[in-house]
């Protein structure tokens, strides 16, 4: 059965065991053993097909009804994720921006560190005098790191 097939929810006995490949006794054995329900409508009886579905152990062919009911909730879940991803967008856009001025603030002081390099002006302690009387350090050999 193609489950792209939309089906009535209630189906007569001939329609639903051509739809589903069914035999009439394998039918009659699913509401002998009540697992599915056989509904009086006027002289005949009629069956709900997500019942035999479920029965069968097969997933539920799309009714009427519920290619209905998954429409509107398609639309409102479309509509929560619309309105979740405007207010990600705008916490992100937020997040962005603190983080562009707090970069920005850096840059900022970083330039000034440079430019008071540039102009020998040090805002920090004076360097330590360097000792006169030490000889550099040599490599001595047969050592090991």
């Amino acid at each position: 059965m193609d489950t792209k097939q939309m089906l009535p929810l209630l189906m007569r006995q001939s329609e639903l065991c051509r739809a589903f490949g069914l035999g009439v006794r394998e039918l009659r054995a699913l509401v002998s053993t009540g697992k599915v329900r056989a509904i009086k409508i006027c002289k005949y009886a009629k069956y709900n097909t997500i019942e035999v579905a479920a029965a069968l152990g097969l997933e539920p062919p799309p009714t009427r009804a519920t290619l209905l009911w998954d429409r509107e909730l398609k639309q409102r879940n479309e509509a929560q994720v619309r309105d979740q991803l405007d207010h990600f967008k705008d916490e992100l856009r937020g997040v962005l921006e603190d983080h562009r001025s707090r970069f920005e603030q850096r840059l900022c002081v970083m330039t000034d560190q440079i430019g008071r390099l540039n102009t020998h002006e040090h805002g920090s302690a004076p360097a330590r005098p360097r000792p006169v009387n030490k000889e550099p350090l040599r490599a001595v050999g047969g050592g090991s790191y």
